[in-house]
């Protein structure tokens, strides 16, 4: 399986294609909607870094959650992702595209990574929390 490296939602990411490099565009922290906002309608990025671990090809799967703070979870993607690192390559980057997420209230959201651990259950790999207020009015 993988290492999970990094998980970073911006506005949007280059890669340079000289060197590969990414640059990742407004790290978003913190997101403020209008008052009675039913969900977050801006478009971001969620920029996932994955590392192999072993020697070959290493195929796998992961999710994202939506966590409110409270309320239950939302999946912003349908199905479980697919990824797969070549054998001759060291990491894969993932730019998962994110559109009008749910909202319960003001608070502490969370993406969760998550790896299957048996049969449907899932772990978390890591987490990034994004605050999400109401603009006064």
């Amino acid at each position: 399986m993988p290492k999970h490296r990094w998980t970073i939602p911006c506005e949007s990411a280059i890669v340079d294609a000289q060197s590969n490099n990414v640059s990742l565009i407004n790290i978003i922290e913190r997101v403020t909607v209008p008052p009675k906002a039913e969900g977050i309608p801006a478009r971001f990025i969620l920029a996932t870094l994955w590392e192999r671990e072993g020697d070959g090809e290493e195929e796998f799967t992961y999710r994202i959650l939506w966590r409110p703070p409270k309320g239950r979870d939302f999946c912003p993607t349908p199905d479980a992702i697919a990824g797969k690192i070549e054998a001759d390559k060291r990491y894969l980057r993932v730019f998962l595209e994110v559109r009008g997420l749910p909202l319960r209230g003001a608070g502490d959201y969370v993406f969760a990574v998550q790896t299957p651990r048996g049969e449907d259950r899932w772990q978390t790999k890591a987490t990034v929390r994004i605050r999400v207020v109401y603009e006064p009015g």
